[in-house]
């Protein structure tokens, strides 16, 4: 197997003061569960993107410790720009739950940070967007191979389940390879199983499940499509606006240069 590209990395709790004797240790909690639901599309220019839905399910000791919640994903893959978009952070109701974004040394980090502290069970629900999610790889082809919590939690999860909507169009344009695994980086151990089921809009839902996921382990989905159903990320300086108006910009300089020599 291929090594896995951890495309999600760590989640954090934020703790408001920093540790000593009298507060518990920020890391000491575990997740009940983590539910995503990813929606992959295609752009106008054969590129993918998605839509990312998390919903963490946390434990929360009683002591003082936490006031939210880190979530802290990669800003590219296979150096492409994935360009996260925060659009919300809400409670498992919905409800708003305060946000901020800060971008950082190649990562993109969300946060919730309560005014007091919080205990119990507590439902973080991350909605994000990304672009460039699938590459086309040397033995299997075009795929959408992604970690879905990712290696660097200290804490278990209770169960770990994604789910990958697709439209009809590219429903149409699955290979049928699927395949999933649960463990550290690298690991091939299969997951508890990865199948597909239609949907009332005529595309499909593949899910994909692990329950007791470790600490610093992760569940990896890889679902496969035809070649040609997604095109690569152009890094190309005249794949962009931008890089046209760079060239626009050396041409009207040059030409300056030309009339200021003659």
């Amino acid at each position: 197997m291929r090594a896995v590209l951890v495309v999600v990395a760590s989640v954090l709790l934020v703790c408001g003061v920093p540790a000593t004797a009298a507060h518990a240790d920020v890391d000491d909690f575990t997740f009940e569960s983590l539910t995503v639901d990813y929606t992959l599309t295609r752009a106008d220019d054969g590129t993918s993107r998605l839509r990312v839905v998390e919903e963490f399910v946390a434990l929360v000791p009683e002591p003082d410790q936490s006031r939210g919640m880190r979530r802290l994903i990669p800003d590219s893959y296979k150096d492409m720009p994935s360009r996260p978009r925060l659009v919300s952070i809400t409670d498992g109701e919905g409800r708003p739950r305060p946000a901020e974004t800060e971008s950082d040394d190649g990562a993109y980090s969300m946060v919730s940070r309560a005014d007091g502290y919080l205990h119990g069970r507590q439902t973080f629900v991350f909605t994000y967007t990304l672009d460039n999610v699938t590459w086309d790889f040397p033995d299997t082809g075009w795929e959408f191979y992604w970690d879905v919590n990712g290696v660097d939690w200290r804490q278990p999860f209770g169960s770990v389940v994604a789910r990958l909507h697709l439209d009809a169009d590219l429903a149409d344009a699955l290979t049928g390879r699927m395949s999933c695994y649960a463990g550290a980086h690298g690991a091939s151990t299969p997951c508890d199983g990865i199948a597909s089921e239609p949907a009332p809009d005529g595309g499909v839902v593949v899910t994909a499940s692990r329950a007791q996921v470790g600490p610093y382990q992760t569940l990896t989905m890889a679902v496969g499509f035809a070649d040609g159903t997604f095109t690569a990320f152009d890094s190309s300086m005249l794949a962009s606006p931008f890089g046209w108006a760079q060239a626009i910009a050396g041409v009207g300089l040059l030409g300056a240069g030309v009339l200021a020599w003659r």
